[in-house]
């Protein structure tokens, strides 16, 4: 039994494929794999421009609102009436 996740799943179908000549023996072995995994790579794994713009707007809205956290964290620390007052 095979069995993986993203990466692993695809090295794990190409070697549990029977061959059609002899059914006793993988259609791929781990070389042949290994090859067609990192020839075709950019196949396997295409990136759209859907895709893409939806990475970057994750990645702003991240940043966004850990800015505005920190931001809003600062302000309270230290622009405190005590603390300006203790000045």
């Amino acid at each position: 039994m095979f069995a993986g996740t993203s990466t692993g799943s695809i090295l794990a179908t190409a070697l549990s494929l029977k061959s059609e000549t002899n059914k006793t023996q993988p259609m791929f072995w781990a070389k042949d794999a290994n090859e067609i995994y990192i020839n075709s790579a950019e196949d396997l794994f295409k990136k759209n421009g859907v895709s893409r713009a939806f990475e970057i707007i994750c990645y702003s809205s991240f940043i966004s609102v850990f800015a505005i956290m920190f931001y809003l964290i600062g302000v309270n620390k230290y622009r405190n009436k005590k603390v300006i007052l203790a000045q």
